[in-house]
């Protein structure tokens, strides 16, 4: 969320420009070092196409994990991850 807010209130940004951080977690196929396939490589099959706010993360990437993520009207298939103020985190 931090790097989100670093992008947005960045010094010279141009506001025809817009970054959006979507988070997603795949499998891979990895040859030596080098990632060169899977399911995470394919960004266009998980990214959003349309300009959101905040941080957005996948339904692989939320699964397991202890954190508020509203879904979104305009991207079904992502949610918006929320921070809670406290620490206490559900959902």
């Amino acid at each position: 969320m931090l790097l989100e807010r670093e992008l947005c209130c960045r010094d010279g940004r141009d506001a025809r420009v817009h970054v959006n951080v979507c988070l997603h977690a795949g499998q891979v196929l990895v040859r030596a070092s080098e990632v060169v396939g899977g399911e995470l490589m394919d960004v266009a099959a998980w990214a959003p196409e349309i300009r959101l706010p905040g941080v957005t993360a996948t339904q692989a990437m939320l699964a397991g994990l202890e954190l508020d993520a509203d879904p979104l009207e305009c991207a079904p298939a992502l949610r918006s991850v929320v921070r809670r103020a406290g620490g206490a985190r559900s959902r």
